[in-house]
C-alpha cells in the first residue's frame, strides 16, 4: 500500500497509464498520459492529467481521473492524448 493508501499493482510485465472517464458516460474512457513501468509513477502524474485535461476541456472538472494497465507485450499500445 502506498501513501495515498491505494494498493500498487507491482507486477513487471504490465505498463501503467493516467486516464480519464467521462462519469455521465461511461463509454467516453480516454488515455491522458504514459505509459509507465510502473503503477506508482502513474499514480504520481494523476494531478498532471487532471490539470492538462482541465485545461483542454472545461467539462473535465467533473470527470473521474486514475490509472489503468495493459500488458507491456500489448501491441500498439495507446496513443495518449497528451503525449510526452
Amino acid at each position: 500500500m502506498n501513501e495515498s493508501g491505494l494498493v500498487l499493482d507491482t507486477r513487471t510485465d504490465r505498463v501503467y497509464y493516467v486516464t480519464v472517464r467521462d462519469p455521465d458516460d461511461p463509454k467516453q474512457f480516454g488515455f491522458l498520459l504514459g505509459p509507465y513501468p510502473t503503477h506508482q509513477e502513474a499514480i504520481d502524474r494523476v494531478g498532471r492529467g487532471r490539470e492538462l485535461a482541465c485545461g483542454a476541456n472545461d467539462r473535465a472538472v467533473w470527470y473521474a481521473y486514475g490509472t489503468a494497465s495493459l500488458p507491456a507485450a500489448f501491441r500498439p499500445l495507446p496513443k495518449t492524448v497528451f503525449d510526452q
